[in-house]
């Protein structure tokens, strides 16, 4: 089947309400939308003008300790118009792009539904774990070392209501480690956590998300993900107070698109 795919970084009125007509049908939401420099994908089937799916992403940067970079994606198809292929068309055309994009990214996203009790699950299904804080007003007292503070700063502008700010601690002028922190009121949501590696195992991690979660209202929901495999941030974040709450399955697109079952319509 001739499916068309286009692509856009901004999204028109048209295009805002196809998606979240598409989203709608399909119980989900779009994670990700057009607030990320990723291109949303648009797929139509021949003779038809309303897209039959579409596909964003967002480009993640190494977490903590771990050495690779990721783009994530979220995609959804009209459960009408399933099992003719959609999906895959989308995903190639995300694949290309992505590789000429970040050429070191691996291509992850949350496993569909439709797949998940697929022979292709067992191949390149992994976990990320959503963890949240549990002990905030247990932590112990912060001792810095001398010549170390911590810094903030507003994040790009973004659209989002909330913003984000980025925490760093300084060793004199050096950055030793740094993390986003987003969300307002009652919640949330640390990410891009990363130690300067040759400062690695010196506690500077601790130190800095000791610093943000004491500086976070009493009672606040915190919560942050991260993947099972990466043992050196687990062990950062549980020292911290969290805990895991969810387990999600993701998917290592990157290596699916190597395979022919690509092809075949799923």
């Amino acid at each position: 089947m001739n499916i068309r795919i286009t692509q856009t970084i901004k999204l028109n009125r048209s295009q805002r309400s196809s998606l979240k007509k598409i989203t709608a049908a399909c119980g989900g939401y779009d994670a990700y939308g057009d607030d990320t420099g990723f291109p949303v994908f648009f797929a139509f089937l021949p003779g038809r003008t309303s897209p039959a799916g579409f596909l964003s992403g967002c480009h993640m940067l190494p977490d903590s300790t771990e050495n690779s970079e990721t783009v994530e994606i979220s995609a959804a198809v009209r459960p009408q118009m399933r099992r003719l292929g959609v999906f895959t068309a989308l995903l190639s055309e995300a694949a290309l792009t992505a590789h000429h994009l970040y050429p070191d990214a691996t291509l992850t996203g949350p496993l569909p539904q439709a797949l998940q009790n697929s022979r292709l699950a067992n191949d390149f299904l992994y976990d990320e774990l959503l963890m949240r804080c549990t002990c905030q007003g247990l932590l112990p007292p912060l001792v810095f070392p001398e010549g170390m503070s911590i810094r903030k700063m507003q994040a790009a502008v973004s659209e989002e209501p909330e913003g984000e700010e980025i925490w760093t601690l300084m060793r004199g002028e050096e950055e030793a480690a740094r993390l986003t922190l987003s969300g307002t009121g009652g919640f949330f949501c640390i990410s891009d956590v990363k130690v300067k590696e040759d400062l690695r195992r010196r506690g500077y991690g601790t130190l800095l998300l000791s610093s943000v979660l004491k500086a976070l209202p009493s009672g606040a929901d915190v919560v942050l993900q991260v993947r099972s495999n990466n043992k050196p941030a687990l062990r950062l974040y549980q020292k911290t107070g969290f805990e895991i709450s969810e387990r999600l399955s993701f998917y290592r697109f990157d290596r699916l698109i190597q395979r022919e079952d690509l092809s075949r319509p799923q």
